[in-house]
């Protein structure tokens, strides 16, 4: 998650899947990992308090998957 004005990644933004208790905040440079995802098809929701909400929709997780997911305010 990275802020292109300030030309840095946005730390401690929320990042959940859609309707499940599974999370976790980026770090300082704004990367995040979340592990042990169930196979599904999920929402993610990224919030930063002053840029809101940005959903990505329909992201399918299976074994292993790696997704990249780039958000630039």
């Amino acid at each position: 998650v990275y802020d292109r004005l300030e030309k840095r990644g946005l730390a401690y933004a929320n990042v959940l899947l859609v309707n499940t208790n599974i999370g976790t905040a980026t770090d300082f440079d704004g990367n995040f990992k979340i592990d042990s995802i169930p196979n599904g098809i999920y929402d993610l929701r990224i919030n930063y308090v002053i840029y809101g909400d940005t959903i990505f929709r329909n992201l399918t997780v299976t074994a292993d998957t790696i997704l990249t997911v780039n958000l630039k305010f």
